[in-house]
């Protein structure tokens, strides 16, 4: 089974709150609702994605983030209401097939209601399904919310601090 059709059966997914979201493979055409959704975001979650104040985003860099190939990079979208308000992304290193980079962003105003825990637990079940044996990520240590998420999702990820900076490592053969 290839990555986009064993992502596209996951469908609807109701949310703690009860309000339901449709995850979905990102694709090519989704640069605009990729802009909006930055658009969205507070400055202090842009910060904590991105490590630096952003305040555009270029056309070049959301065809990148949109045009994955759903082999070596994987993104998939949490929508509601035909905008998306959340992404999970994953690419493979260059030097190790097996170990893939993640990155997860929410829009603040559906942050705490549980769709980045099922963001990163459809990604990583995604990954492991197609070869990926571990996800790397770097996060700022002020980013509270994203080390939540990965204990709460991957117990036995190894966090370890570097300066400002906090290294994950998510075993995906138990994930």
């Amino acid at each position: 089974m290839d990555v986009v059709s064993h992502t596209r059966k996951l469908g609807r997914r109701r949310l703690s709150d009860g309000t339901e979201v449709v995850l979905r493979p990102v694709e090519a055409s989704d640069a605009d609702g990729l802009r909006r959704l930055f658009h969205r975001l507070s400055p202090s979650t842009v910060y904590l994605r991105f490590f630096q104040p952003v305040s555009e985003v270029s056309e070049s860099r959301l065809q990148y983030l949109a045009d994955v190939d759903h082999v070596r990079r994987e993104a998939i979208a949490a929508v509601h209401d035909g905008e998306i308000v959340g992404v999970a992304r994953y690419d493979r290193l260059r030097d190790d097939d097996g170990r893939a980079e993640m990155a997860v962003v929410v829009e603040d105003a559906w942050q705490g209601r549980g769709v980045g825990r099922i963001l990163l637990e459809t990604l990583a079940a995604d990954a492991h399904h197609h070869g990926v044996g571990a996800f790397t990520a770097t996060v700022l240590g002020e980013n509270r919310r994203m080390l939540r998420l990965t204990k709460a999702v991957a117990p036995q990820a190894v966090l370890q601090r570097d300066g400002a900076e906090v290294d994950i490592e998510i075993p995906l053969d138990r994930a």
